[in-house]
């Protein structure tokens, strides 16, 4: 996995966990009615792998990643559950580091502890355009309603 997608992962599952908060085994949901949601994520026309997409509500919210052929699932309390019906502002977010000199973590490295230049860090490549990265800027919308919902995005890359 790229550093990218790591990050993808970590985003959504600390959304997650902000939203849903923390219990025991079994279900985390409090007793809220949930709907399955699905949908497929395209940037420029092709589907979008590794992508995380928010959806944020007035009361909570839910995420999901897409896989190989941009398809996500959503979750807000449990895997795949789905989420309240409502009306949701939509984040997609896609981005990696790159050209990142990976030595100065790697513990078997004489780099290993000492502070990496500006130019070892790498660049951060976004694949799609930033507005879309934030639910309050990027103009997507979503309605879920009682039972099952598939719900598309296009987005752009620049």
């Amino acid at each position: 996995m790229t550093i990218g997608v790591l990050k993808n992962i970590c985003i959504a599952s600390l959304f997650v966990l902000f939203v849903a908060g923390c219990g025991g085994s079994g279900s985390k949901n409090p007793g809220v009615d949930v709907h399955p949601v699905t949908g497929k994520v395209t940037v420029d026309g092709a589907p979008l792998a590794g992508a995380t997409i928010i959806f944020k509500g007035s009361e909570r919210g839910s995420s999901g990643i897409t896989d190989a052929q941009g398809v996500y699932t959503l979750m807000t309390f449990d895997p795949g559950d789905g989420v309240p019906a409502g009306s949701y502002k939509v984040a997609v977010i896609k981005q990696e580091i790159v050209g990142a000199d990976n030595s100065y973590s790697d513990v078997n490295s004489p780099n290993y502890g000492k502070e990496a230049p500006p130019e070892a860090l790498g660049k951060k490549v976004f694949h799609v355009a930033e507005k879309f990265g934030s639910p309050d800027s990027s103009g997507l919308t979503a309605t879920v309603k009682e039972g099952k919902n598939e719900i598309n995005f296009e987005v752009t890359s620049k």
